[in-house]
Formats: C-alpha cells, sequence, structure tokens
C-alpha cells in the first residue's frame, strides 16, 4: 500500500484571508448592515450571515489561485465552495456543530451536499492508518435514490469546473456569541469521518474585546440561543417558512424544488 499525501496545500497568507472573511461577516458585517438599512424586520441573521461569509472569502481570495463553485440547494439556498486551481482541492465552510449533527445523523435518506463532498475523498478511510486501502466505488453500497442524488450535486459541481477535482477538505469553525473562537481544515472520508485534521485557529485575528468575551464562559453563544429558541417556538409553523435553519427534510423538499425548475 502506498502512503497517501494528506497535507491540505493552502497557503498561510489565504488562510489568513479565508479565515478573517468569516471572522469580518460573524462580528461585523450583519451589525454594519443593519445599522445603514434600519430594517423594520430582520427575519434570518443565519442567512444574511452566511452570504458576507461566502461573499467576503471568494472576495479577498485572489482570482489567479480559487475559483467559486455555487452548489444551489433548492430555490432558497447556495452553498459556496472554493476551487483551489494548483491543487484540485475543493473547500467548503461549515459550523462545528452542524458538521457534527450530520456526521453523526441515524437517519440518511437523501444525501446532503456535504456527503457528496466527502465522497470526492473515496480513498481515504478513518480505520487504516491514513494510508489507501482497496479503492471503493462510489455509490455501490446505498439505494438508488441516494446514489442519484450524489451524482447529481457532483455533477453541479464539475460542470463548473475545467480542472480535475482531487481532494475536498471541510473548513469548520466555532463561535462565542458573535467571535470566531477556532477553525479546522478537515480531511474527510466518504462516512464523514476525519482522515486527517488541521488547527487553523491560529490565523484568526484576535482582538482585546474578543479575548475578554470568550474569558467568561458562563454566557451562551447569542446565536446558540437563537436558534435554540426558534427551533422550539417557530420551527412547526407552516405559514412562515423558516430561513436557514434547515433540518434534513427541509433540504430535501428543497431538492425537489431545484429538480422541479430544471425541467
Amino acid at each position: 500500500m502506498a502512503d497517501v499525501n494528506l497535507d491540505i496545500p493552502m497557503k498561510d497568507r489565504n488562510k489568513k484571508i479565508a479565515i478573517n472573511g468569516v471572522k469580518a461577516a460573524i462580528k461585523d458585517d450583519v451589525a454594519e448592515f443593519l445599522a445603514i438599512r434600519k430594517l423594520i424586520t430582520f427575519n434570518s441573521r443565519h442567512n444574511l450571515k452566511w452570504d458576507f461569509i461566502n461573499t467576503n472569502v471568494v472576495h479577498n481570495l485572489p482570482t489567479s489561485d480559487y475559483q467559486h463553485v455555487l452548489i444551489p440547494r433548492g430555490s432558497l439556498w447556495e452553498v459556496a465552495c472554493l476551487y483551489e486551481k494548483e491543487s484540485g482541492y475543493l473547500y467548503a465552510f461549515m459550523r462545528d456543530k452542524n458538521f457534527r449533527s450530520l456526521s453523526t445523523r441515524r437517519r440518511r435518506v437523501k444525501p446532503h451536499y456535504l456527503d457528496a463532498l466527502a465522497a470526492i475523498n473515496k480513498d481515504l478511510s478513518i480505520d487504516t492508518n491514513y494510508r489507501v486501502g482497496q479503492q471503493m466505488q462510489l455509490f455501490d453500497t446505498l439505494s438508488d435514490e441516494w446514489n442519484q442524488g450524489m451524482q447529481g450535486i457532483l455533477s453541479e459541481i464539475t460542470e463548473q469546473l475545467q480542472q480535475p477535482l482531487n481532494r475536498f477538505v471541510l473548513i469548520s469553525f466555532d463561535t462565542h456569541r458573535e467571535d470566531l473562537i477556532s477553525v479546522n481544515a478537515c480531511m474527510l472520508t466518504p462516512n464523514l469521518g476525519i482522515a486527517y485534521k488541521e488547527d487553523w485557529s491560529e490565523f484568526i485575528t484576535l482582538d482585546f474585546s474578543a479575548a475578554l468575551a470568550f474569558g467568561d464562559g458562563a454566557q451562551l453563544d447569542r446565536e446558540d440561543e437563537i436558534e435554540l429558541s426558534l427551533r422550539e417556538e417557530i420551527i412547526n409553523d407552516e405559514s412562515d417558512y423558516l430561513l436557514g435553519i434547515k433540518t434534513e427534510e427541509d433540504e430535501n423538499e428543497g431538492d425537489k424544488d431545484h429538480k422541479k425548475g430544471k425541467k
């Protein structure tokens, strides 16, 4: 068996650009937008935050090195990924808690986009000490519906690229209140295990106020509190579609809408 090179090739300066684009979106951009726009109502901080994350990362990284790839998830959500031209690596961003939820879920009727992205790393396994075992075929053990969903997501990605797609890396992050406190780059296995991980938290530009806030461990992340209350009180209100807080079933419905729109 041959050794696998599991290094993540993104240059340090680009790590810092991407990570601090996420930080600015979470801490500053939404607040500045609200201060300027003076909205009467504000129904989706979650969605607006992700629009700023995607925009900051894509606009700030050099286009000579990176191409952005959009994955539509129904009519209400788009996922932005970064394709590194030199290495053929694809990067996507996700909150730590969402990644943990997906990797431990028991019910898998239709694939999440992360399932399809992780399948790019089809030769990796957490059970072989980061070595290549026998090559597995994609989609050979699951239902036809699952396989078709995976193929559809991957096709939407490869159609936007002119070069090979070699690896996928998930950049997961955690927040405390409205501050970015940790970032990890994870090379996933097809079953959403972690074959290799790098801690990129050192590239977060830490300010004094954030350091003081993180020292107070008694208070919960403000966004976590908001999302929890929304889930309990509003998620069952069918008269008002709740943007951003998406269950697997919500995403599956969005996939159906997206397919209908293509016909």
